[in-house]
């Protein structure tokens, strides 16, 4: 009987071994238990990982379709003090100022039912900080404090949280709050780079952004605790900027095509998962960047840099019919940085 139970006892601690191990590449499958060892070097955007108390990514099965009783284009005019904030129709035409603040206003992105555009502007002590204001221009409302730069927001599908870059921490990463400005939470740590300009999933609690250091950037994402984090496309291209469909089924980003110190800007396309990566732009001696899909999922709206100046093109998601919808009265004037904004149909 003594050696039975000795023997039970060796059994059950084998039971126990085999179970935890069991567990282990189950959550090292399911990305919780680290970024998972894959035979690549190390990223340079570091191993996130969840927050306390976190929930696990709400994932929707099929993306959340919007009505829009109208569409607008919002997008920056200037740089530096007195870059102000407009919008107009995606033909280009009624043109509309929004901010008339005498100071940097760049980078709007309206939340997803409309209702509001968050956008980057310059303080009084020179600082970038994030705001928020009616689609109409009104109703202003700081979110940031923080004595250090914050900048580049995107909006979670349900409007619960607002993504931002901020180098509070000496260099970018990217950080949540909640829509209001509270509740500030940092998600990336990113050893020898920056992470930033995040894009929130349509419908996943999932974000694409870059990482790395300049010159190695490329795309990454992450869910709303930093966790779950992975690569994209580890193709050795540099990528940045990344748009998401309202399907979420591609990712739009700003490539770099070119070497030996000619090396220029390109819109390219890509699956979700990495695949079918596809060069949309092919415009030698021009710079196009920051991408955005319209509500349809149907059209690209992007910036181009033309010899000094930048102004705002539209072209169908598969990059033909490409049109130019601004022209700059004169050099050195940018007209950039656009998003489709969707205003909500009538209850």
């Amino acid at each position: 009987m003594k050696n039975l139970g000795v023997i039970l006892a060796v059994l059950f601690l084998v039971g126990l071994s085999i179970l935890f191990s069991a567990a282990a590449l189950q959550l090292n499958l399911l990305g919780l238990g680290g970024v998972a060892d894959t035979g690549e070097e190390e990223t340079t955007v570091g191993e996130p990982s969840p927050g306390e108390g976190q929930t696990p990514p709400v994932i929707t099965e099929e993306p959340q379709i919007r009505e829009c009783s109208e569409v607008r284009i919002i997008f920056a005019i200037g740089q530096g003090a007195g870059a102000e904030i407009y919008s107009m129709n995606p033909d280009g035409s009624d043109l509309i100022r929004l901010t008339y603040n005498q100071v940097e206003d760049i980078y709007p992105v309206p939340s997803p039912d409309g209702t509001k555009i968050a956008y980057t502007s310059t303080t009084p002590d020179g600082l970038w900080d994030i705001f928020v204001m009616n689609p109409d221009g009104s109703e202003i409302t700081r979110l940031t404090t923080h004595p250090r730069q914050d900048a580049n927001v995107t909006w979670s599908f349900d409007g619960r949280f607002i993504f931002f870059q901020s180098d509070r921490e000496g260099h970018w990463e990217t950080y949540r709050m909640n829509s209001d400005g509270q509740d500030v939470q940092r998600l990336t740590f990113t050893a020898g780079g920056d992470s930033w300009h995040p894009a929130a999933h349509p419908f996943k609690e999932e974000i694409v952004f870059e990482s790395g250091p300049v010159g190695g950037e490329d795309l990454y994402i992450m869910d709303f605790a930093g966790g779950n984090l992975r690569r994209i496309a580890n193709d050795g291209s540099r990528k940045r900027l990344p748009a998401i469909s309202p399907d979420g089924k591609k990712i739009v980003y700003v490539g770099y095509v070119g070497g030996g110190g000619r090396e220029h800007w390109e819109i390219f396309i890509m699956d979700y998962d990495g695949s079918n990566i596809v060069q949309l732009t092919h415009n030698p001696g021009v710079m196009d960047s920051h991408p955005a899909l319209s509500p349809d999922g149907k059209y690209i709206v992007y910036a181009a840099g033309i010899r000094d100046s930048v102004d705002i093109m539209i072209m169908n998601i598969d990059g033909t019919d490409n049109r130019q919808l601004t022209f700059s009265p004169q050099q050195k004037v940018w007209q950039w940085d656009p998003a489709f904004l969707c205003q909500p149909q009538e209850p």
